[in-house]
């Protein structure tokens, strides 16, 4: 879902959170270490797409 976008300068709001509760995948050790990699090296990969300079002041 888009809650709001500024495509100007490059913003969209957005939130898709799916239809799976996160209990019932983080249901023994493996699997949440496995998740919170994935997520951290997402969330890694997305910082270093654009440097701070290539961000707009606000």
């Amino acid at each position: 879902m888009v809650h709001a976008a500024n495509l100007a300068d490059g913003f969209l709001l957005l939130e898709d959170l799916g239809n799976t509760p996160l209990q019932h995948l983080f249901n023994d050790d493996a699997t949440t270490q496995a998740y919170h990699t994935q997520a951290l090296t997402l969330i890694a990969a997305l910082q270093n797409r654009a440097g701070p300079d290539a961000l707009p002041r606000l």
